[in-house]
């Protein structure tokens, strides 16, 4: 039986809100391309058996460090899954539920994420460069310590997000959406550089590397320029007040 996910997301400038609810499929007819590797294949085959004993129930794909190399799970209800250290390399996973997967260390080398839900989703460490996540939606997400080089995340919703140490270098952030002066995300150390920024929007408060081979790290008043001159005056650089010191003297 399909499951029925209302989703919020940001859809415009004015950051209003927009309700869309999707159908997502959770039957094995609705596999487009099963993976290549025996492996893989079992463990999809048993997750589907256990959707259909429990209907009411969403049970975790334990699929960690298998490789699902070949497949194409798009429209699938897949949250939750537990996806530890696997070969994802250029599987198609577009429009689907993927909120609080645990993707950590995983090869997402040209995987498709694209119109896919991440919300709260585990993508630490991970190799995903040429990923492509446009439109995809990865409020409150972990991408901390990925390599995101030369990916595609135009018009995706980076709110909450916690990113710092991701290797966005090259990538594509064009109309991104990074979060207002509540709800930004955390991009401590994060690389920069050669990115498309262009139409970019949100709140960053913190110092970033926007070198290419040697570190440029820039922050405050220049890192403000830097996103105007790479066509993203939208972006707000704040600074965070220190906090007061708890400590007592004699």
């Amino acid at each position: 039986m399909p499951r029925s996910q209302t989703i919020t997301s940001t859809v415009d400038l004015d950051r209003k809100l927009t309700q869309v609810t999707v159908d997502y499929k959770r039957s094995r007819e609705d596999v487009v391309t099963w993976p290549t590797d025996p492996r893989a294949r079992r463990a999809l085959e048993e997750w589907f058996i256990k959707l259909d004993a429990s209907p009411a129930v969403h049970p975790t794909l334990a699929a960690g460090e298998l490789d699902f190399s070949g497949a194409d799970l798009s429209g699938l209800d897949i949250g939750d899954a537990d996806w530890v250290s696997a070969t994802l390399s250029g599987v198609k996973l577009r429009s689907c539920y993927l909120g609080y997967a645990w993707i950590l260390d995983a090869n997402l080398t040209e995987t498709d994420f694209t119109g896919s839900v991440l919300r709260k989703a585990l993508l630490r460490g991970c190799n995903a460069r040429g990923a492509i996540l446009v439109g995809t939606q990865l409020h409150r997400a972990d991408l901390s310590g990925s390599d995101f080089r030369d990916a595609d995340l135009h018009d995706t919703d980076l709110s909450q997000a916690f990113m710092p140490g991701i290797d966005l270098r090259g990538a594509n952030l064009a109309d991104s959406f990074w979060g207002d002066t509540r709800y930004n995300a955390c991009i401590h150390e994060a690389r920069l550089g050669h990115a498309n920024v262009s139409g970019m929007r949100g709140v960053v408060d913190e110092s970033v590397d926007v070198g290419l081979d040697e570190p440029h790290v820039i922050d405050g008043e220049e890192l403000q320029q830097w996103f105007r001159d790479h066509g993203a005056p939208e972006v707000t650089v704040v600074t965070r007040p220190e906090r007061p010191s708890t400590s007592t003297t004699d």
